[in-house]
Order: C-alpha cells, then structure tokens, then sequence
C-alpha cells in the first residue's frame, strides 16, 4: 500500500521565516508533512509519493538530510568524511515526484501512475491538515464496498458553538457547528481514478471531481468524528502548536 501526499502546497495566508511552503511548515518543530507521514505510518503505510512543485527541492533536501540532523555526527575534516551515530530515523520509503508547474498535467499524472503500479488501491492526502483518523480502519472500509473511491468525512473545526433552538428557547448548546461533515482530504482510491488524479488534487476542481464520483455511485463516506484541523491561517497553526507543546497532541496517533 503506498500513500500519494500533494506536497506542493498550497501556500500559507500569512508569510513565514523563509518563506517556507506550507509542507515544511514547522509544528513541534517538525514539518507539517512528517505529521502526516507518521499517522500513516503508525497504520503500516510507509511508502510515500510526494507530488511537488516550485518545492521540490527543498523536499528533496530535507529527507536528504533526515538521518544527518537526526543523528550525532563525528566529522573528520583532514579525511573529508562524516561519521553517523545512531540515526534515529523511521523506516520510510520517500519518492518525491517533481510534478513541474502543471501539476495536472497528463505527463505529470503519468509520472505519478508509473509509482502505482501493481497497487490494488492507494491513499491520497491532501497535505494540509492533521487528523486522528483511523488510517486503517478507512482501508478495511474502502474494501468491504468494493468501489471507485473512499472520501473522508470529518466535522470542521468550531470557530463558535452551535445554539440548537425551539423557536427562542435554546435547548442545547453544540461546540460543532451546523454545516456538518466536510470532505477531511483522507483518501483512498483505486487504480481507475487516476484518470481523474488531477481534479481530486487541484482546490479548483476537487469538488467536481469527487461530484463526478460522487454522481456515479463510486463516492462511499468513511466517517470519522474525532479530531481534525487543516492548516490555513496562523491562528491554526498557532493551535496546532499549543496542542504539541501540551504533550498529547490527538493527531499524535504514533
């Protein structure tokens, strides 16, 4: 089982040190997508295909140097050599896809098809929000209805609490709002949606291609209720990171 994770953005609405894309923006001091990649993981999915951009090369660097700034070194200047001691590094495998600006396009999608070979179904995340969704549970649910595409169904978070009224009388108070489910950006597809890869990824076209899906009868919603938080403004992030530095952060299924 393999994991495509669009690791190209889209940017941050507030600008940060570096101008990091949104992927390598830090919580905890870790990137926004080694959360991501350590929910999958921690479900046994631990083969990754990063779709960049503009990104890809400060993608590229990074896990290029995981093992080094996860480790004690020893260099030997006069010998030109570098000493790793005890790398503590996850057992992942990283392939990053350079998708060139036309993240859409047809030889774009080929590069990416040419990574799913094989594979029965794949994950697809969107790469910007953490959630303690149960990975697993997502693909047994995906395989017991045997159809096109599993979407994620989550409750966005509350900016305010929800006032369940009869006429003037409230009777209840709700920390969710009214909306209901939203798409949560956890996928899991099979083979015959790459064709439409590119809409499922892109905001412009994500709605009318999981509609399109949807239409047919291939769209089945895995629910979950706990906790998930996307990753738009600063006032998310500054959640995000007040929940890591409490120490049980939810989406810390790990």
């Amino acid at each position: 089982m393999k994991v495509v994770i669009r690791a190209d953005g889209p940017d941050l609405r507030f600008p940060v040190p570096g101008n990091l894309s949104k992927p390598l923006v830090e919580i905890g001091g870790r990137p926004l997508i080694w959360h991501i990649m350590k929910i999958y993981a921690a479900h046994g999915i631990s083969d990754f295909i990063l779709c960049c951009a503009e990104n890809a090369a400060d993608i590229k660097n990074f896990f290029a140097g995981y093992a080094l700034h996860a480790a004690d070194v020893t260099f030997d200047l006069t010998q030109k050599s570098a000493e790793i001691h005890h790398a503590a590094v996850e057992d992942w495998r990283v392939t990053v896809v350079d998708m060139g600006p036309a993240i859409a396009s047809d030889r774009s999608l080929t590069k990416v098809a040419a990574h799913l070979e094989g594979e029965d179904a794949f994950c697809l995340c969107y790469g910007d929000s953490l959630s303690s969704i149960d990975i697993g549970a997502s693909l047994a649910f995906h395989r017991s209805h045997g159809r096109e595409a599993t979407v994620s169904a989550v409750y966005p978070p509350a900016q305010h609490g929800a006032l369940h009224l009869d006429g003037t009388e409230v009777r209840a108070l709700s920390a969710r709002p009214e909306a209901g489910f939203v798409n949560g950006g956890f996928l899991v597809l099979s083979p015959s949606c790459l064709d439409t890869f590119g809409a499922l990824c892109l905001p412009d076209h994500r709605r009318a291609g999981l509609d399109a899906l949807a239409q047919a009868g291939q769209l089945p919603a895995y629910l979950h209720e706990g906790f998930w938080q996307p990753v738009e403004t600063r006032q998310d992030l500054a959640r995000l990171e007040g929940l890591w530095k409490e120490g049980t952060p939810p989406w810390k299924v790990w």
